[in-house]
């Protein structure tokens, strides 16, 4: 529980409490096989403690003994806590003023940068998910609409990049000193029509469940290029079942493009985030099947 006040000489004053709960496991054996679970909320009530571990240790007990695939192209299933790592990145590279400013964002304002069932807002006031009414700089939250129906129709702002605009803050400052400029931290990505996770998965030949990444890292921000590891829980799809483990797999993959290959999206949504910049972000986001997800290799 933080309480975040803000005042100066000027006659700024504003002050508001935040509660972020949050459990994250990861079960490992002797083996090697690992398996993840969280949950992110409001309230530590809410945080299906038990429901974690169990979903830690299943996917540590079925990552054992993975087989090799080779690199290439294949239909993936993301849950909710990779699309969720995917957003915070797309949030850190792109949908900042200053980034586009600057010519280093995938956002293009006006032009298609994805698909057309791909809906990205940033609401730092929704109780779905971690509300805060003011940014760091004092300024009032505002919703800001980011891509509609695929295309980028707006930027989050902090003063600097809003006074050069000539157009409000969005109450998107961070921390001073900040030369990186405003960021979305309250983004909510649409869901989509899918019943559940498993409804997603058919139709899939040969496909890869992904659990969750990590160590990713940007390769090309104005393609919104990425890369980085599969971890805690990758399995093998085969004619519309998970069937077995795989041994964790790199990809290097546009993002954008990826989600203007997304068929389907569960239409449940999960809170993901976490304090990972010294600030709390909250990525309100459904699981989705990516088609033609690129991975270049495998681990040993």
């Amino acid at each position: 529980v933080t309480t975040y006040t803000l005042a100066n000489s000027a006659g700024l004053n504003v002050s508001s409490p935040r509660c972020v709960a949050q459990a994250r496991m990861v079960a490992m054996d002797d083996s090697g096989a690992s398996g993840f679970g969280a949950r992110t909320s409001q309230s530590v009530d809410q945080l299906e403690v038990e429901t974690v571990a169990a979903e830690a240790v299943d996917r540590a007990v079925r990552s054992r003994d993975p087989v090799t695939l080779d690199p290439g192209h294949y239909t993936i299933v993301m849950e909710e806590e990779g699309i969720g790592e995917l957003m915070e990145y797309m949030a850190y590279i792109g949908f900042g003023a200053l980034a586009v400013e600057e010519g280093r964002s995938f956002m293009r304002p006006g032009e298609r940068v994805t698909g057309e069932n791909i809906h990205v807002v940033d609401d730092g006031l929704n109780a779905g998910g971690l509300p805060i009414p003011f940014d760091f700089e004092g300024m009032p939250k505002r919703r800001v609409e980011l891509i509609r129906a695929g295309v980028a129709v707006g930027l989050v702002h902090d003063l600097a990049t809003a006074k050069r605009a000539g157009v409000p803050s969005t109450g998107h400052g961070l921390p001073a000193p900040n030369p990186g400029g405003p960021m979305a931290t309250n983004v909510y990505l649409d869901a989509g029509t899918a019943a559940s996770k498993d409804a997603l998965l058919a139709g899939i030949e040969r496909g890869i469940w992904v659990t969750r990444l990590w160590y990713v890292n940007v390769v090309e921000a104005t393609q919104s290029v990425l890369t980085g590891m599969t971890r805690d829980g990758t399995f093998l799809i085969e004619d519309g079942e998970v069937t077995r483990a795989v041994k964790n797999m790199r990809f290097t993959q546009s993002i954008m493009d990826a989600f203007a290959r997304c068929p389907a999206a569960t239409a449940q949504t999960k809170l993901t985030g976490g304090s990972d910049y010294g600030f709390t972000t909250a990525f309100r986001v459904p699981a989705m099947r990516l088609d033609n997800f690129n991975f270049t290799s495998a681990t040993k």
